[in-house]
């Protein structure tokens, strides 16, 4: 059954041959086409952003319109009538054409990947400066939140202060969470006249023979508008980073990606002891006199502003890992293909997978709303589904460039719970594909971790193709067949 699909499927009509062609013409031409990218990028991360994002995008229609088509092309071939006559059972069926089409999304990987190193080390050789993705991956340390129960109790006691209520009087979880926002906040703001000094946990053992690490740090102006930053940063007892790219932020437009700069490594730091990460801002050129070179404060993202990037594990290592771990997806994505032509026509299943494959452009949007839900639009619906109608908090104090007031908290209740109801719903039919985050750990040199791995492998090579190829199964079973004559 593995090769006569395999034969029938992508022999015969070419498809196999045509998407090889196109993997490896799209990767070999890739950099061609970026030579004219902007002097302050990475090449080779923005080679790795396209390669990798065009190669998924191509595969992912590969593995859905190959599947899809398994079982209606041989009806429409009239040899599945006879197929199923013979003493194979409906579970080998699908378990044929499932492997079939996940053997071949392999093999298209494979070229692809052959085709993108052999251009990647050409856009490596090629660039100005090496890049920070070579030759290691690494581990994100983020620093230890420091204490802020001072700053809360001030804050709570301001808040009952300004509504008359007494100085013990119990306050809703809002107002709590709010406090402990705008506490962590002012924990990591960096004055324009002060210091800020962030504790760093110990660092992993034993570290590969790096020269560095990496600090990776996002900030954001406590103003609207374009700001300069210029910052020194010094880690523990190494020596210290004074001369920092020059960034432009804007509140209207906040930094995205981290900027990634190389620390020297501590000298020889003991055991188990923390580390000290101490930044203070630089003054303004001496020429500069506009108001954007005025000194104001930056605000560091308590979740993902600010971490060390300690290196754990070689980059080629990272690579494997991605690979394995596109293969997996591709063999979900070939399971839902496989079940989709088993149950409808081709230009049904062709419409549902189309379908999936929109969602799965979106999943970038989708990761982001998944990723602040639970400070925001769970816990605001899950607080107006659980409250009566006349209840209404208090105001609350508001952390710096967080808005916490929200519409949804005044919908009435029945709409609330619709709309809770729908986004769970869709939050777990989604969930393997929103818990992917492998190609943005792989594009950031971001080691991946072998647990989360293995987990995907049981839940997407595993445990949901086995749940699809059972109802398949059945569903072969149950369905009439015309004979020919």
């Amino acid at each position: 059954m593995f090769l006569h699909t395999f034969r029938l499927l992508f022999l015969r009509t070419r498809l196999l041959a045509t998407v090889a062609l196109l993997l490896a013409a799209a990767n070999l031409l890739l950099p061609l086409l970026l030579s004219s990218s902007t002097p302050d990028t990475d090449p080779l991360a923005l080679f790795l952003t396209y390669s990798s994002g065009l190669t998924r995008f191509l595969l992912t229609l590969f593995a859905l319109w190959a599947s899809c088509a398994a079982l209606p092309q041989e009806a429409e071939l009239h040899t599945l009538p006879l197929l199923l006559t013979r003493p194979v059972s409906r579970l080998r069926i699908w378990l044929g054409k499932w492997l079939a089409v996940v053997a071949a999304c392999a093999l298209l990987l494979l070229i692809a990947a052959l085709a993108a190193s052999f251009s990647a080390v050409r856009v490596a050789r090629r660039a100005p400066a090496p890049s920070p993705l070579l030759p290691y991956a690494y581990a994100p340390v983020a620093p230890i939140p420091p204490d802020t129960s001072d700053a809360e109790t001030a804050l709570l006691a301001r808040h009952r202060a300004a509504h008359g209520l007494p100085p013990d009087a119990p306050l809703p979880p809002r107002v709590l969470k709010n406090a402990h926002a705008l506490a962590q906040s002012d924990a990591f703001t960096l004055p324009p006249d002060a210091a800020l000094t962030l504790r760093f946990p110990p660092l992993p053992a034993p570290l590969p023979a790096a020269p560095h690490l990496l600090l990776a740090y996002r900030c954001d102006p406590a103003a609207p508008g374009a700001y300069p930053f210029r910052a020194h940063f010094d880690l523990a007892d190494s020596a210290a980073l004074s001369a920092p790219p020059l960034i432009t932020l804007s509140a209207d437009a906040p930094s995205g990606r981290p900027y990634a700069l190389p620390m020297p490594l501590p000298d020889a730091p003991l055991p188990g002891s923390p580390l000290d990460l101490t930044i203070r801002q630089l003054p303004p050129p001496a020429a500069a006199d506009s108001d954007a070179d005025a000194p104001i404060a930056f605000y560091f993202d308590p979740d993902d502003g600010l971490a060390l990037r300690v290196p754990v594990s070689t980059f080629a290592a990272n690579v494997a890992k991605y690979l394995l771990a596109t293969v997996v997806r591709l063999a979900l994505l070939a399971a839902i293909g496989t079940t989709l032509g088993t149950l409808f026509s081709l230009p049904v299943a062709a419409f549902l997978s189309l379908a999936l494959i929109t969602l799965l452009q979106c999943s970038a949007t989708l990761n982001e709303a998944a990723a602040a839900d639970k400070s925001t639009f769970l816990s605001t619906l899950a607080e107006t589904t659980s409250r009566a109608p006349a209840e209404e908090p208090p105001d609350a104090p508001t952390a710096p460039g967080h808005d916490h007031s929200h519409t949804s908290a005044s919908l009435p209740r029945p709409i609330a719970l619709a709309i809770y109801a729908a986004y769970r719903t869709t939050s777990l039919l989604l969930r393997p594909f929103l818990s992917d985050d492998t190609p943005a750990l792989f594009l950031s040199a971001t080691h991946i971790p072998p647990p989360a791995l293995l987990r995907t492998l049981l839940t997407d090579l595993l445990a949901i193709p086995a749940l699809l190829a059972i109802l398949s199964a059945l569903v072969l079973r149950r369905r009439e067949w015309e004979v020919p004559a």
